[in-house]
């Protein structure tokens, strides 16, 4: 079964590598031992380092997204881009959708905001396998449902409302949840969308949680509204499978949010510098990752990432 599993991966990949080279992006590969990291603290790293007789050694990491690479090019102006690329995420229980060693595509719209990725994102999935033997489940139009929208529909209230009038914790109370003394409101938000929000989202057809609050940190850029950001998220079969940003472009923003991130220290280590210094010349631009393990397994009919890798990270190698 596995077999028949890796030849429909296969097809499925090569059909979005069709796809997206006929949309003109041009496919890239990148490193998967990296000196930088993302600057986003709620990923955590594989670290290791590089030795040598004649010198130093040098901190590394196996590269969390391909993101860290795919904006530097950017930045000279390769134009749309993407990459499939092997992903290392540490601190991660693997389970029925998780394991740490996983493969990510990502790609980038030049010019464009994250609702030009969502149509793009809708004709990709539709071109990754022949009409007839895509699920119902994971056939365009995505259904679109702002994160306000979901949050009235199946917490029962208004999360801007109650993060607002500093009564999220009573809110989240009331819709039947049991919080931790002192969560902070990030906490309470993640508790609702993974306790009732999740949960509940339609399961025939695909569905895009849209406009996340700006209190959950991320590079996204902020919407009319600055209480939230453009960003969405693909759920199919209950499934997280997408997340996209219209992405910070400028200098300042990018210093400002890494300074938050490292704790409102007031300062940037040089590699930090480095990393801002390409937003002098980054364009305005929308990016999508995607869980490509969680695609396959959407469109295979597929229940547990386990049965869909190779060599998943609590099978051994040998026996």
């Amino acid at each position: 079964m596995k077999k028949e599993y890796q030849l429909t991966r296969n097809r499925i990949r090569r059909n979005i590598e069709d796809f997206l080279e006929s949309e003109g992006f041009c496919g890239v590969e990148v490193p998967l031992l990296t000196r930088y990291a993302l600057p986003e603290n709620h990923i955590a790293l594989f670290e290791t380092g590089q030795t040598s007789p004649y010198g130093d050694p040098v901190e590394m990491r196996l590269t969390p997204s391909p993101e860290v690479y795919l904006k530097p090019l950017l930045a000279e102006g390769w134009g749309a881009l993407y990459c499939f690329s092997r992903a290392f995420r540490n601190s991660e229980q693997s389970g029925k959708f998780h394991n740490p060693e996983f493969t990510m595509l990502e790609y980038y719209i030049p010019e464009g905001n994250y609702m030009d990725s969502l149509r793009l994102t809708e004709k990709l999935v539709e071109a990754a396998a022949p009409k007839e033997t895509l699920p119902p489940g994971c056939r365009p139009p995505f259904e679109r449902i702002t994160i306000e929208e979901a949050f009235i529909r199946y917490a029962g209230f208004s999360l801007k409302d109650a993060v607002l009038e500093n009564r999220l914790e009573e809110a989240v109370l009331a819709a039947g949840l049991n919080p931790s003394p002192g969560c902070t409101v990030e906490e309470l938000y993640n508790l609702t969308m993974v306790g009732l929000i999740e949960e509940q989202l339609p399961s025939d057809r695909p569905v895009v949680l849209m406009n996340y609050p700006a209190f959950v940190s991320a590079t996204a850029a902020p919407a009319e509204d600055s209480f939230w950001l453009e960003r969405w998220e693909l759920y199919i079969n209950g499934m997280e499978i997408a997340n996209c940003y219209t992405e910070r472009a400028s200098r300042e923003e990018m210093e400002n949010y890494i300074a938050g991130e490292r704790g409102g220290r007031g300062h940037l280590t040089e590699k930090d510098r480095d990393y801002c210094a390409l937003f002098e010349s980054f364009p305005a631009c929308s990016g999508t990752a995607i869980g490509f393990d969680r695609l396959v397994m959407a469109i295979a009919g597929i229940n547990r990432i386990d049965d869909l890798l190779l060599f998943p990270d609590k099978k051994p190698v040998l026996p």
